[in-house]
């Protein structure tokens, strides 16, 4: 049995980008939603997210670094940083997680600059660890 619409609730009209999107990259949600999927990862021990968050390939990312199923992966010194970036025309999203401490930083911006959002997305990382 198909659920009743909730009373203040609307319907919306469908994303229109203008263009397809190119493979899986853009992230198209809410700080809320995408918090809710990467908390998963950061404050459930999910084994679905083991297999995520576990290095398939070389990454371009850096000398130590990889990708997973999903995540770019980068060892550190202090702890391994994950993120995951993407956009479509006018809009892009950077996540940026770590478990130790579990810290997610979600940047979403009107841009098509995924580079900016990254360093942006580590710069709060690092300065998180150094206010702890």
């Amino acid at each position: 049995m198909p659920s009743k619409p909730v009373a203040r609730c609307r319907a919306t009209a469908a994303l229109d980008i203008g263009q397809p999107l190119h493979g899986g990259g853009a992230l198209h949600a809410t700080a809320a939603d995408v918090l809710t999927f990467f908390g998963g990862a950061v404050f459930e021990d999910d084994p679905a997210w083991e297999l995520v968050m576990t290095p398939q390939r070389p990454s371009p990312n850096g000398v130590d670094a990889s990708t997973g199923f999903l995540l770019n992966i980068e060892p550190g010194e202090e702890r391994t940083i994950y993120s995951k970036n993407g956009g479509a025309p006018g809009f892009s999203s950077q996540v940026v997680f770590t478990e130790d401490p579990p810290t997610v930083v979600i940047v979403l911006s009107n841009t098509k600059d995924t580079q900016g959002l990254s360093d942006v997305g580590r710069t709060v990382i690092t300065e998180m660890d150094a206010l702890q």
